[in-house]
Order: C-alpha cells, then sequence, then structure tokens
C-alpha cells in the first residue's frame, strides 16, 4: 500500500456487494428491507432461535459485514462471567467470523458476526459468496443457541462448566 493510502481506497472490482446480499437472500426466499445504500436488514427463525441480521458496507474496511443477533435470547448480567468464557470456547474452535456479547441494558445479547474484506479484490463479492457466508453464520448459530438458552434462562442455577461444554458439542453429523 501506498505510503499515505487509506484502507477505503482499494475499492472492490466488480458488482456490489450490497446487491450480492440482495441477489442471495432473494434466493433464499427471505424477506429484507433494503434502509440505506449501505445497511439490508433482515430476520431469520429456526429450531425454535430467532435473529434479527444486518449487512453494512463498510468504506473504511472496503468489507461486506454481517451481524446475526440471538433476538430472543438475553443473558442475565449476573451469568455475564460464564457466558464471556462459552463465548471464548466458542471463538476458539471457529475459523471465521466469532461470537460477542452485547449489552442491551437489560443483559447481553449474544451474537455472530463476519465480514468478507473486499478491497482491491476481483471479483467482488458475489451471490455465492454471500451464500457461504450465510451457511457457516447460521449454522454456527444453531450449534450455539443451546448454550446462550442454558445461559439466558431466569431463575435456578448458573449451569455448570460440564453443562456448558456438552451444550457448546458440536454433533458428529446432521439430520
Amino acid at each position: 500500500m501506498e505510503s499515505g493510502s487509506h484502507p477505503g481506497h482499494l475499492a472492490p472490482v466488480g458488482p456490489d456487494p450490497m446487491e450480492a446480499a440482495e441477489d442471495a437472500l432473494e434466493g433464499m426466499g427471505w424477506t429484507f428491507n433494503r434502509r440505506s445504500e449501505g445497511l439490508i436488514t433482515f430476520g431469520v427463525e429456526c429450531q425454535g432461535t430467532r435473529w434479527a441480521c444486518a449487512f453494512f458496507w463498510d468504506a473504511d474496511l472496503a468489507a461486506l459485514r454481517f451481524i446475526a443477533r440471538f433476538e430472543d435470547t438475553v443473558i442475565p448480567p449476573s451469568r455475564s462471567a460464564r457466558a464471556a468464557e462459552a463465548v471464548a470456547a466458542l471463538n476458539a474452535a471457529l475459523p471465521l467470523g466469532h461470537f460477542r456479547l452485547e449489552d442491551d441494558g437489560d443483559g447481553l445479547v449474544p451474537a455472530f458476526a463476519h465480514s468478507l474484506l473486499l478491497g482491491g479484490i476481483a471479483p467482488r463479492a458475489g451471490r455465492g459468496h454471500v451464500r457461504a457466508l450465510l451457511t457457516h453464520a447460521f449454522r454456527r448459530c444453531e450449534d450455539a443457541a443451546p448454550a446462550f438458552a442454558l445461559l439466558a434462562k431466569r431463575g435456578g442455577r448458573l449451569p455448570s462448566v460440564k453443562a456448558l461444554a456438552l451444550a457448546l458439542a458440536r454433533p458428529a453429523g446432521r439430520a
């Protein structure tokens, strides 16, 4: 990179990544809202868990960013240390993306985030890239949902480290 150049100057080559995100969502039959030139929001429900999702374009990084928040999962503040341990365990096993905990005022909301860095590369993110990102993201979210549900459960005892480890164990196969 030239001295004084900025990552935002590494514009991707090819189709608009936000259009690729729209194409992928349309291809999956999902309803979405293009809130602005650089923001798409949508919701997904699977296996009893709802996610509030967004794609947004980060011009400074030349990246298509994605986030999926566990919409109905709020972990009480009293369980924040155990939740942080669970997130650390999840993230240690992830090749791409990461989980994080976001404070919503009532507790901690788990979220999965991933970015596609596109600066200076061709072709820019296409529908296939976005579908691959979504497939990876929702598989990881589905795998993590039981552990986050245990942590979010009000009342009762704090889940043991062993119970969380079992909830975090990845299944050997998929039905």
